[in-house]
């Protein structure tokens, strides 16, 4: 009996499918069967867990972290792209309405109605890290072709009323000092409380005005002008204190082959 249930049991080990055998069990086999044509198909048992662990990290779902940059530091763009959602739109915060507004345009409600819409709009910001409170929910309709809407007005612990935006000349002046091109430039200066330029001088090519006596004054090349016109706006709009609603971009020239670029305050 006890040589029949050792027989047994190799028979049930060697009946098993090459794949179900364990790593161990494979590489047994293979050493004592070296000519044959198998291969190991499995992996130490450690290394599945390792494998098994880096892919549960690839899968595991990449959402919007709150943590990762706090609200003071955030700009209404990055506000509104942080907030907004493929169900729902973010509008901004309303003084009026003394929180954070969110909207949904529809045809048809289908069921839904306003207090389900910001009941949706505190769960989705309650997964990002926010915490909630629903102060105000109103379905918008409106006959067609005009835009029917629920809306929903927020407020969290973590967002604050952002902050107005201001023409600080000071910010201004050190964010320009970090404009560069490749020629001699001085520093930025506050040329008044709505005014702040840097010079450059010799940027690009120059010529020389007709029936000028001397060079003192030359007049800058249209390519030249075009191309650190179009430079410098780019670099203006990715600058983190640049608000086109209050702010204007500007180039001038003076004499000397000297340009001035400079940010002025707009006259709302």
């Amino acid at each position: 009996m006890k040589y029949l249930s050792q027989i047994q049991f190799e028979f049930i080990k060697e009946a098993r499918k090459w794949q179900d055998l364990s790593y161990d069990e494979q590489k047994g086999y293979l050493s004592r069967h070296p000519r044959s044509k198998r291969r190991l198909t499995t992996k130490p048992k450690q290394q599945e867990q390792e494998v098994k662990q880096v892919e549960q990290e690839v899968e595991k779902p990449k959402t919007k972290t709150f943590e990762k940059q706090p609200a003071e530091s955030m700009s209404k763009s990055q506000l509104k792209k942080f907030l907004s959602d493929n169900t729902f739109s973010f509008k901004g915060y309303s003084n009026k309405k003394g929180g954070f507004v969110f909207r949904k345009s529809y045809f048809y409600r289908h069921g839904q109605t306003e207090d389900k819409f910001a009941e949706n709009v505190k769960v989705k910001t309650e997964s990002l890290g926010l915490t909630p409170t629903v102060i105000d929910s109103t379905d918008r309709w409106a006959p067609w072709p005009k835009d029917s809407y629920f809306e929903a007005v927020l407020t969290f612990e973590q967002l604050k009323k952002p902050k107005e935006s201001k023409f600080s000349t000071d910010d201004i002046k050190q964010g320009l000092n970090n404009l560069s091109f490749s020629s001699y430039k001085t520093d930025a200066n506050i040329v008044n409380d709505n005014r702040v330029e840097i010079g450059f001088r010799d940027l690009g090519k120059w010529h020389s005005r007709p029936y000028e006596e001397d060079d003192d004054y030359p007049e800058w090349s249209a390519e030249s002008k075009e191309k650190y016109t179009n430079k410098f706006k780019q670099w203006v709009s990715e600058q983190p204190w640049y608000d086109p609603k209050i702010m204007n971009p500007y180039i001038s020239t003076s004499e000397k082959a000297w340009v001035f670029f400079g940010i002025e305050k707009k006259n709302n």
